[in-house]
C-alpha cells in the first residue's frame, strides 16, 4: 500500500519514496520496486520539500524540473539519498551535465548487455563520481546497427548511463517513460549496495536446477552451496544422468549430496527421462527411440529411450534405480517426461517420437494401421483426421501410463518417498498451449489425477512460447490448477537466452527488474519458485530472488498509527516468511505468544495473518 511520505515506520526498513508531479503518477511507478521487495511510498514535490531529514528518494525528471537544484541540494544536505533521471534543471546544475554528442540505445550494467526502447541523447556529468553503467557500441548488440540518420561513430562513444556522486545517483535514460526502470535492470542491487536500502521481507523457499557439468568459475562446491543457501535456496534438483558405464564414469553424487545437506540444502534427483544416461544409450542401441524419419531420437540435448517398450523400460529402471540408491537423495523430480517435439509436432518428422518398431507393431495390432504411415507421402492415412485422432489419443494415454509406471516404481526406493513431477503448462493460453500439449503427448489433467494413487508434488513449467512475454503471466498460473492445494504448487521459471530479442525486452536472458517481476508474480498466491538453472541465473538475480519472492506475497502494516501500540506490525502471507527489521529487536511476540529471534533483525513469521509486537 502506498502512503504519504510523512508516515515513518520505525521498525520496518525505510521506504523508497517516489516523487512525481502527483501522488497518482508516483503510484503508477511503484509496482516494479514493490516486486523487487522494497517498501514504496509516494510523494509530491511539496511533500519532498517539507520532509524531515534523511530518506531514500527517486525524484522523477518532471518533479526535479519543478523543484530545481536548490530543493534537491537542501535535501542532500539533510542526509537524504536521491536518484535523479534524465535531464532537468536539477540534474543539469548538480552534475554539470553537458551533451556528449552520442546517441545511446544500448548499455551495459553489471556485465549484462541492455537494449533500450528508444534513442537516448548522451549527457556526460562533469563532477567527480563513479560510473555504474555505460552506453556501449551498437556493434555489441547482435544484428543491430546505428539508428537511421545517426553516424556509427556517434553511437560508439560510451557515456555514463548510471552515475554516482556521493549520495546522489543519476540515470541517463528517464525511468518514468517507455520501459521505465527496466532500462537499468539492476537498480535494486545498486540502491542496496550503494545506499543501504533494504527489502522488507524474504522467503526461503526457492528451488534450483543444477547440472554440475555446466557450473563455471573456480568457486569450490562448499562455498557455492553456502551462497545458494544464503540466497534463500532450500532444495536443488541435481541432474541424475551423469553416468557413462562404457568408460567407467559416474558423477560423485554421494559427495555432492553430503556437502549440500551439510549446508542445509535438500537434494532431489532430477530425472530427465526419456533420457536415461549416455552410457545406457551406448549399451542398448535396440532401446533407442526412433523418429518418424526412422532415425535414432537424439533430439536437442536428450538421447531418447523407447520407454514404451516394456523390456526397455525395465532396463532403464534398473540403471536409474542403481543411480538413485548410490547417494542419500531427499527426493526425486520427474521433469519433462514427454515425447517430441514441442516446437513443431507432426510438422517435423525428424523430431517426432515415438516410432520405435515394437511400438508401431503393438499399435497396429490394436488399431489396424502402422502409425508411421501417417507421415508417409501419398498415404491416405496422412490426411485421415480420424486416424490422427486415434493415434493422438493412444500417444497421450501412453505418456500418462508411463508417468504412472515410473512414479509407482520410484515409490519403492528411499528417495522416491518424496516425489515431484514437473509438467509443461497447457492451460495458460489454449490457442498456444493445446497444440503444444498435442505435440508432446502430455495431458496434464490426466497426470495430475495420478496423485490419488501415488502422491507427488506438482511443478508447472510455462512453455517456451511464453518466455518473451509479460512476467505477470506467472500470477495467473496457480489459479489454473485447482487440483493443487493453495501454496502447494511450484512454478518453474526458465532463465535462458531467448531466441529473439524483440522490442520491449531489455535483456536477452530474463534478468533484473523483469526477473524480479516474474519471481514476485509467481509467489503472489503462495506458490514456490524453481529456477532453471544454477548455470544460467546471474548471481545478482539469484541473490535477490528471495526478496522478490516475498515482494507481493507478503503484506505488512504498521499497527501503531491505528492502534496506538508502539512496535506493532500486522502481517499477512500465504506462506511463511522472514521479516527484516530496520533496527535491533530485543523480543518479539506473535499473536501474544513469545517467538524466537533468528537474529536481532530477522524474524521468522508463519503463514496467515498475525500481529507482531516488537520491543
Amino acid at each position: 500500500m502506498l502512503r504519504g511520505a510523512a508516515s515513518a515506520q520505525a521498525w520496518l526498513p525505510e521506504p523508497l519514496q517516489i516523487v512525481a508531479s502527483t501522488s497518482e503518477q508516483a503510484a503508477r511507478l511503484a509496482p516494479p520496486w514493490q516486486a523487487a521487495g522494497f517498501r514504496v511510498q509516494s510523494a509530491t514535490p511539496a511533500e519532498f520539500r517539507a520532509a524531515g531529514p534523511g530518506g531514500y528518494w527517486w525524484v522523477t525528471a518532471d518533479a526535479a524540473e519543478a523543484l530545481g537544484p536548490e530543493a534537491i541540494t537542501a535535501r542532500l544536505k539533510a542526509g537524504a539519498k536521491v536518484l535523479l533521471d534524465g535531464e532537468s534543471r536539477a540534474s543539469t546544475a548538480l552534475l554539470k551535465l553537458r551533451p556528449s554528442g552520442a546517441v545511446g540505445r544500448r548499455a551495459q550494467m553489471s556485465g549484462v548487455l541492455l537494449a533500450w526502447d528508444g534513442d537516448v541523447a548522451g549527457l556526460r556529468p562533469d563532477v567527480p563520481g563513479t560510473v555504474l553503467a555505460t552506453t556501449v557500441p551498437a556493434s555489441s548488440m547482435p544484428g543491430k546497427t546505428a539508428p537511421k540518420g545517426t553516424s556509427q561513430a556517434a553511437t560508439d562513444q560510451g557515456t555514463p548511463a548510471l552515475f554516482q556522486a556521493g549520495p546522489l545517483l543519476w540515470s541517463l535514460p528517464r525511468l518514468d517513460q517507455g520501459l521505465g526502470v527496466r532500462r537499468l535492470p539492476y537498480l535494486p542491487q545498486v540502491l542496496h549496495e550503494r545506499w543501504g536500502l533494504d527489502a522488507q521481507a524474504e522467503r526461503h523457499d526457492l528451488d534450483l536446477y543444477v547440472d554440475p557439468d555446466l557450473l563455471t568459475g573456480k568457486v569450490a562446491l562448499p562455498e557455492r552451496l553456502r551462497q545458494w543457501k544464503q540466497s534463500g535456496v532450500r532444495r536443488v534438483y541435481l541432474a541424475a544422468w551423469k553416468e557413462d558405464q562404457t568408460r567407467g564414469y559416474r558423477y560423485d553424487y554421494p559427495g555432492f549430496v553430503k556437502a549440500a545437506q551439510a549446508a542445509g540444502l535438500e537434494v532431489y534427483a532430477w530425472l530427465a527421462w526419456p533420457n536415461v544416461t549416455l552410457g545406457f544409450w551406448k549399451q542398448h542401441p535396440d532401446c533407442r527411440e526412433v523418429t518418424a524419419l526412422g532415425q535414432p531420437a537424439r533430439i536437442f540435448w536428450r538421447e531418447h529411450v523407447a520407454l514404451e517398450v516394456p523390456r526397455c523400460f525395465d532396463l532403464a529402471w534398473a540403471a536409474t534405480s542403481k543411480l538413485l540408491t548410490s547417494a542419500p537423495f531427499d527426493g526425486v523430480n520427474v521433469a519433462e517426461l514427454y515425447f517430441e517435439s514441442p516446437v513443431a509436432g507432426r510438422a517435423d518428422p525428424s523430431t517426432y517420437t515415438p516410432m520405435h518398431p515394437e511400438l508401431r507393431k503393438a499399435f497396429a495390432v490394436q488399431n489396424g494401421f502402422d502409425p508411421l504411415s501417417l507421415f508417409q507421402k501419398g498415404s491416405k492415412l496422412a490426411a485421415d483426421t480420424a486416424a490422427w485422432a486415434t493415434w493422438t489419443l493412444y500417444r497421450e494415454t501412453l505418456l500418462t501410463d508411463l508417468h504412472a509406471k515410473l512414479l509407482a516404481r520410484l515409490h519403492t526406493v528411499p528417495a522416491g518417498k518424496r516425489l515431484m513431477a514437473t509438467l509443461i503448462d497447457n492451460r495458460l493460453d489454449p490457442a498456444l498451449s493445446t497444440p503444444l500439449g498435442q505435440h508432446i503427448g502430455l495431458n496434464v489433467g490426466a497426470v495430475l489425477a495420478l496423485r490419488a494413487a501415488t502422491p507427488f508434488e506438482v511443478q508447472i513449467e510455462d512453455p517456451y512460447l511464453f518466455w518473451a512475454s509479460d512476467p505477470a503471466r506467472y500470477a495467473r498460473l496457480p489459479g489454473l490448477y485447482p487440483e493443487v492445494e493453495t501454496g502447494g504448487l511450484l512454478l518453474d521459471i526458465n532463465v535462458v537466452d531467448r531466441d529473439t530479442w524483440p522490442r520491449g525486452l531489455v535483456t536477452r536472458r530474463l534478468g533484473g527488474f523483469e526477473f524480479d517481476q516474474a519471481v514476485s508474480a509467481a509467489g503472489i498466491m503462495g506458490a514456490s519458485v524453481a529456477l532453471y538453472a544454477a548455470s544460467t541465473v546471474l548471481d545478482a538475480d539469484l541473490s535477490w530472488a528471495r526478496f522478490a519472492l516475498a515482494g507481493q506475497s507478503v503484506q505488512l502494516q504498521e499497527g501503531a498509527i491505528l492502534a496506538g501500540q508502539a512496535g506493532q506490525i500486522q502481517t499477512r502471507s500465504v506462506t511463511p516468511f522472514w521479516l527484516r527489521l530496520a533496527r535491533d529487536a530485543r523480543s518479539v511476540t506473535i499473536d501474544g505468544q513469545p517467538a524466537p529471534l533468528s537474529s536481532p533483525r530477522l524474524i521468522a513469521v508463519p503463514a496467515g495473518s498475525h500481529a507482531l509486537q516488537l520491543r
